[in-house]
């Protein structure tokens, strides 16, 4: 059936004229006291709705179960898919070539080229659909996993495609591997630029350092460094390049010795 809006006034006479059809004919046939199960009621529906279709047309020689054989060699098979309902909303590419679809906070790549463009979002319970001025651009699979990303390499440009895991979602699983006190350090990295992506390179040299360092040293060096209130690259560079990691609580002063020269509070009283 087509949806209501774009039904032609004589596609809807024809659906309201087949609709009266099947009560006079099926429907007025079936009795309640005689419908005991779900099985039942289809078994009463497919015998009158036989009778409905191999009984001849008005005014015509031939029935409709005729017409269907006549029309059988014409026909489509029907797809292989089950067709599914589908949501339309405009979305823009971000700098970082993805759309966001809101409705699960997950994002989608689209090809470099739409960088900047307003793009037609269509989606189902299972497929994620773009489209640029009508046509089809890109397809994926629905992921409904907040603040991740989908990203189709082929939709970067070939010098920028060796960054396809440069997203929050990686960063942080590679953090949270080491050490939640890492994943805590560059959870606030993301989140001190106004665009994530901005601060990739920052995630990228910091977990660099759990090779060249050691996790334990860089752990100890994300601790300092947010004791400081900082959280960038340079900032863990410099902690490391001067051992500052490597720290233990400055010791509290003993207690001053006595001596005769040393004056206490009384004397200035």
């Amino acid at each position: 059936m087509l949806p209501a809006r774009s039904r032609k006034p004589q596609d809807k006479a024809h659906v309201e004229n087949m609709v009266k059809i099947v009560y006079k004919d099926i429907y007025t046939h079936i009795y309640e006291n005689e419908i005991t199960s779900l099985t039942k009621l289809n078994e009463q529906i497919l015998l009158y709705l036989k009778d409905l279709n191999n009984g001849l047309l008005t005014g015509k020689n031939y029935s409709r179960a005729d017409q269907m054989l006549f029309e059988k060699t014409t026909l489509y098979p029907l797809h292989i898919d089950r067709y599914e309902m589908r949501t339309v909303k405009q979305v823009t590419v971000s700098k970082d070539g993805h759309i966001r679809l809101a409705e699960d906070q997950h994002y989608y790549s689209a090809p470099f080229e739409l960088i900047g463009k307003k793009l037609r979002l269509q989606y189902s319970r299972s497929i994620v659909e773009l489209f640029h001025q009508y046509e089809l651009v890109a397809t994926h699979k629905r992921i409904r996993k907040p603040y991740h990303y989908t990203t189709d390499a082929g939709h970067l440009r070939a010098e920028h495609r060796y960054l396809a895991d440069w997203n929050p979602t990686s960063f942080l699983e590679q953090a949270r591997a080491i050490d939640p006190i890492l994943e805590k350090y560059i959870t606030e990295v993301l989140a001190k630029r106004q665009h994530p992506e901005q601060s990739y390179k920052s995630c990228t040299g910091i977990l660099s350092f759990a090779k060249r360092v050691g996790n334990t040293r860089l752990i100890n060096a994300c601790r300092r460094a947010m004791e400081m209130g900082y959280y960038n690259y340079r900032i863990i560079e410099d902690i490391l390049k001067n051992n500052m990691d490597d720290y233990t609580d400055e010791p509290s002063p003993d207690n001053m010795p006595q001596h005769e020269n040393i004056r206490g509070g009384n004397y200035y009283q």
